[in-house]
């Protein structure tokens, strides 16, 4: 089921992407931002004039020390400043990242001028809440949570080397937790079984994810 709602959340997002820089009868002025792994993209609380899309690489959008969303290809970044000038969350690059910056002012002009967009955007944010609320209510298995999450990452990473195994990029123990709303000991406990199966192998600085 949370594959189901992210898949959900990357098709709209990409259809909102479509609709501000991919129009060619209306595409909004951009540039091309980039940003070393382990930069503060936006601040919590902090006043933004810019929203951007992820063009490469992977971010991490966190409240105080919870994990909301991963974020990677097509994923907007700030767009709570549409409704208000300050954000609601921080964001911080996991990876090298390539970003689209546009101005939030032209973003509104459109979406008052065309105003299809806001249900597109309306779309979006409400399969960020489900996937939020599908993480938060348990129903899968630890295993197959934490399994899920790492392929992601492993996916949108994009490192796959001959033999088929993803490279997997920092992403601690405790994040996970905090990302899945499980203990470290939980945490812990999985990755031990997986390593027992075979599916991945912990390394300094980063996992390597086999096929299964």
């Amino acid at each position: 089921m949370e594959e189901r709602m992210g898949n959900s959340r990357y098709y709209e997002e990409s259809k909102l992407k479509q609709y501000f820089i991919d129009d060619p009868t209306y595409s909004l002025p951009n540039s091309t931002v980039h940003i070393n792994a382990n930069d503060q993209i936006v601040k919590e609380n902090e006043d933004s004039d810019h929203i951007y899309i992820i063009t490469s690489g992977i971010a991490i959008e966190k409240q105080g020390n919870n994990i909301l969303h991963l974020l990677t290809s097509n994923n907007f970044i700030g767009l709570g400043t549409i409704f208000q000038k300050s954000n609601a969350s921080e964001v911080v690059a996991l990876t090298e990242m390539e970003l689209v910056e546009i101005d939030t002012k032209r973003i509104i002009e459109k979406l008052r001028e065309r105003s299809y967009g806001m249900e597109i955007l309306i779309d979006v944010l409400n399969s960020r809440i489900l996937e939020l609320a599908e993480r938060y209510n348990f129903s899968q298995a630890k295993e197959e949570r934490v399994w899920q999450a790492l392929y992601h990452l492993a996916v949108a990473n994009g490192q796959r080397s001959e033999n088929g195994s993803y490279v997997i990029p920092s992403f601690s123990k405790k994040m996970m937790g905090s990302y899945l709303h499980l203990t470290a000991s939980q945490v812990n406990a999985v990755y031990k079984s997986l390593i027992a199966n075979g599916c991945i192998r912990e390394l300094e600085e980063e996992v390597i994810l086999y096929p299964l």
